[in-house]
């Protein structure tokens, strides 16, 4: 691995970790800007270094340092009911790496960015809904999980993969040299 890869690696952990210092609490899902940078991670870098930028920022906060969302950290974050969606954005940024690392085509970067978040909303929401389950003692239903961990961010996440297109398409001819 080039210095130039370790760089940006450590600036995608970086992005996202100050992506998740940007947050609206919603009730148990805040609204962040990590979803923006775990994509625009997987958009800049090859796949293993995608997944990797998103697994370190996973394994500096559960060492203790507080970069997640709320200035949290350390291994109880684990028992966080929205600790799934930060387990997500490995996959997550895999997976849009792999279908639009380096493509200009928008239906590829369409579609990696689009199973992507598929893929983080579904382990995301059954690790909520498997959380909250478990704080309240009682079986959540689903359509409350849906209420809580999806249906308020499908506006937010629209723009933001709007956004990160944008962002993408205009840098990466300067970024990718």
């Amino acid at each position: 691995m080039t210095s130039k890869e370790l760089t940006r690696i450590a600036l995608s952990t970086a992005l996202i970790a100050i992506g998740a210092f940007i947050t609206i609490p919603l009730g148990p899902v805040p609204f962040t800007l990590q979803t923006l940078f775990v994509i625009l991670a997987g958009l800049f870098l090859k796949p293993s270094h995608a997944g990797l930028s998103a697994f370190l920022y996973m394994l500096i906060g559960l060492i203790g340092v507080p970069i997640f969302a709320g200035f949290s950290g350390g291994l109880q974050s684990i028992a966080s009911p929205t600790f799934g969606f930060i387990i997500s954005f490995i996959p997550m940024a895999y997976i849009i790496s792999k279908f639009g690392h380096g493509s200009m085509d928008n239906k590829k970067i369409i579609l990696g960015i689009l199973i992507g978040v598929i893929v983080s909303y579904i382990l995301g929401l059954i690790y909520l809904k498997v959380g909250l389950t478990r704080v309240q003692g009682v079986e959540v239903p689903m359509s409350k999980v849906l209420s809580l961990g999806l249906i308020p961010f499908i506006i937010p996440d629209t723009i933001k993969i709007i956004l990160a297109i944008i962002i993408y398409k205009r840098t990466y001819k300067y970024i990718s040299k």
